[in-house]
């Protein structure tokens, strides 16, 4: 981390603090980190088999399922 990058993180947390004070209630700064259980993806690919109606032929198909740890975002709060 460089020096720029520490001073501003002391400059958002005060203002953080400032506002807490001010409102209370939280205002920050916010850390956010790759989520760990979806890799950053926001979601879930599984092989589904599907019957088409119809046709009566089976095929496979993919079903999106949004990962529940980051809500579909692929980041996650992280404490500094």
């Amino acid at each position: 981390m460089s020096m720029f990058d520490k001073e501003m993180q002391k400059a958002l947390q005060a203002d953080g603090e400032y506002l807490r004070q001010m409102t209370g209630e939280d205002h920050g700064p916010t850390y956010l980190a790759t989520c760990q259980e979806c890799d950053g993806e926001g979601f879930f690919y599984k092989r589904i088999t599907v019957y088409e109606a119809g046709c009566g032929l089976p095929h496979d198909d993919m079903e999106v399922i949004q990962c529940g740890a980051c809500g579909g975002w692929g980041l996650v709060e992280e404490q500094p």
